[in-house]
């Protein structure tokens, strides 16, 4: 029995996955609820993004119909709108993990930004960027170009 560990009446010899995934357990319902708490998050950002080009889309409606009416092609005013999506969308992508950044030494718990996560905030936010323009692309595509001239 040499080498065999003697474990009291009761105990249970686990491995150390198990006991990691033991610890675990009991910060099952905050890593849930931060999870969630993210997810909302991001749902605020891509709302606030999508309402900013939105109203830049209604702002700009009087010089998309003039750029119409001399002739640009839609597929540039188009392009115009999504650009400025995605610009917007990588610049809070970017004020974002600066922030994350020099935020971390300020967390009581340690915390730690990783590259593959910038880079996967990134993505979604050039994503997000590119739906949130597609809600001002439709003002572009059926904006009348006589509106232009309207109340002028």
């Amino acid at each position: 029995m040499r080498g065999t560990p003697v474990i009291a009446a009761g105990l249970t010899a686990m491995t150390p996955t198990e006991v990691r995934d033991d610890m675990r357990r009991p910060l099952a319902v905050a890593t849930r609820t931060l999870a969630l708490l993210s997810a909302l998050l991001w749902l605020v950002a891509a709302g606030i993004v999508a309402f900013v080009c939105y109203v830049c889309g209604l702002d700009r409606r009087r010089d998309v119909a003039v750029l119409t009416s001399i002739g640009v092609p839609t597929w540039r005013l188009v392009g115009g709108v999504a650009l400025e999506g995605v610009l917007l969308a990588g610049l809070a992508v970017v004020v974002a993990v600066v922030a994350a950044v020099l935020l971390v030494p300020a967390f009581p718990l340690p915390v730690s930004v990783t590259v593959g996560q910038c880079v996967t905030a990134l993505g979604v936010g050039l994503v997000i960027g590119l739906v949130a323009a597609a809600a001002s692309l439709h003002q572009v595509v059926v904006t009348d170009p006589a509106l232009a001239f309207a109340n002028a």
